[in-house]
């Protein structure tokens, strides 16, 4: 039912003219065809991107975030799959060696977000 609810809500908001910055652990296999239906409806440009880091890398960052005691490493290396890329649209990998600045700059530019009012396009 997940994959529908965000699909409703992402169209919705689309459909509205508010730009969704939609993130998260969604795999190829399952998400794959909504975010596939997703990109071939919106009219607007449609931006995908793919953070290639390893799962230590991963790992370490977590123990950083707020989530750090709501899931674990045992969680998170039975949701890890690496090179995870969707089959039918190209995503821009962002290297694991990517700084959080560096990152929100390609997204930022890539996307034309800063550029843009949301409902006027």
């Amino acid at each position: 039912m997940n994959i529908g609810l965000i699909d409703q809500v992402t169209r919705y908001a689309l459909d509205r003219g508010y730009h969704v910055a939609l993130d998260g652990i969604l795999s190829a296999d399952r998400y794959g065809l909504m975010l596939a239906g997703l990109s071939r409806d919106h009219l607007g440009l449609s931006c995908f991107y793919y953070l290639d880091v390893s799962l230590d890398e991963t790992l370490r960052r977590h123990r950083t975030r707020p989530q750090t005691a709501e899931f674990g490493p045992d969680e998170m290396r039975s949701w890890y799959q690496p090179k995870d890329l969707l089959i039918t649209i190209p995503e821009r990998i962002i290297p694991e060696a990517s700084t959080l600045a560096e990152t929100v700059g390609v997204i930022l530019r890539e996307s034309r977000l800063l550029q843009a009012t949301p409902g006027t396009e």
